[in-house]
């Protein structure tokens, strides 16, 4: 029905106050709205607690219309950044979560 990965923080600058990162989430579009999302991002939090992480950040495109997903999850807007996909520069915006516990 769907998956998530993350582990220990990728990305530096601005958002190294961020100890782990949220890597990749996918849930089938017949299981969107189910509430399957939220789960598996507060699955991985508490992981991420279990292996002695406090916080978390995620990487999305600006142009990803599921972004708010992350907002609706108490995420907060903490950096932005472009990458270039397949020859294209691309809008990427952070979302972290300071404390994990929030989650």
């Amino acid at each position: 029905m769907g998956f998530v990965v993350g582990g220990a923080i990728r990305s530096g600058g601005k958002t190294s106050s961020f100890d782990s990162e949220l890597y990749a989430i996918y849930v089938l579009a017949g299981h969107q709205g189910q509430r399957l999302g939220s789960g598996l991002v507060r699955a991985l939090a508490a992981d991420l607690r279990a292996g002695g992480f406090k916080s978390m950040l995620v990487w999305v495109l600006a142009a990803n219309g599921s972004r708010h997903f992350y907002e609706a999850l108490g995420g907060r807007l903490v950096n932005h950044k472009t990458t270039e996909i397949g020859g294209t520069e691309l809008d990427e915006l952070g979302y972290g979560w300071a404390d994990l516990t929030s989650l």
